[in-house]
């Protein structure tokens, strides 16, 4: 078991509605569990779904699906009512997270997600963590159903935010209704734009590296075109450096007419992952 700390720069990644929307099932909800996993290995902590072409409900796949298999497997049937949406997600594969981890492995990570059943007193509650017999726990769950516990020296546990947990905890999944909206983000957030139109990575890494040094980011956002459109035709041929802090290449001299969508997000988060680690 390794225990995958938190990057110091959070990942965002933003995407279109209309991802994958060519292809069949089974093999689309395999591909979002493969996106799923880029995101994971790469720590990614949220992902925004951008309305694009009015597709709003292969949006709302994408979002379910990619909630789903982040949800760990024990909470699932709980969380998620039998839809025709979810009839596939057999082909899905285990993203192995800490928030996914065993059952006996949870008292040295000290951590879990659980399901909050009801009150037993003065901010005390009984939460089920996957095993037969529910943890008493203090707190305030809210609203949620859903939330992230730490058990404490008394074997008692603690209901946390999901942000205070040390480790990567898996990503939260938004969708707006463009990608105007999508780049209304905080300016403590660097946001970078793909295309096989902006600058070559390797003329540029170094600024990169200079920007992320002087720490004046807390985020990186990675913003993709898609199948049929690159980010400068989406956002209307105008300027990018009006919407971007950086406009680059990460495929100089690629081999193919174009780079998926599903492609480019493992080829940015990789390059990325070395450049800000």
């Amino acid at each position: 078991m390794v225990l995958s700390y938190k990057p110091r720069l959070k990942r965002i990644i933003v995407i279109p509605s209309t991802l994958f929307i060519k292809d069949n099932e089974p093999i689309k909800t395999f591909k979002v569990g493969q996106l799923a996993r880029w995101c994971s290995i790469f720590r990614v902590e949220r992902i925004i779904i951008y309305q694009l072409d009015e597709e709003y409900r292969n949006g709302i796949f994408l979002k379910n699906i990619l909630e789903y298999i982040e949800t760990p497997q024990y909470l699932r049937k709980y969380l998620f009512p039998k839809k025709k949406i979810f009839r596939n997600v057999g082909v899905l594969p285990p993203l192995r997270t800490l928030s996914h981890s065993k059952i006996h492995e949870f008292k040295k990570i000290k951590y879990r997600d659980g399901l909050v059943l009801n009150k037993v007193g003065r901010n005390k509650y009984l939460v089920y963590v996957g095993e037969e017999e529910p943890v008493v726990v203090v707190g305030k769950p809210g609203r949620k159903k859903r939330v992230v516990i730490k058990i404490t020296s008394s074997g008692m546990g603690r209901i946390i935010d999901r942000h205070k947990v040390p480790y990567y905890w898996g990503y939260t999944v938004s969708m707006v209704e463009n990608i105007f909206e999508a780049l209304k983000l905080e300016h403590s957030v660097l946001k970078i734009g793909t295309s096989r139109l902006g600058d070559d990575i390797r003329k540029i890494y170094r600024k990169i590296l200079r920007i992320i040094q002087n720490k004046r980011y807390n985020a990186i956002a990675f913003y993709f075109g898609s199948y049929d459109k690159g980010l400068l035709e989406i956002i209307g041929d105008r300027d990018p450096k009006n919407f971007f802090d950086i406009f680059v290449n990460l495929v100089p001299f690629q081999a193919t007419k174009t780079v998926r969508t599903e492609e480019a997000v493992p080829i940015a988060l990789s390059i990325f992952n070395v450049l800000i680690s």
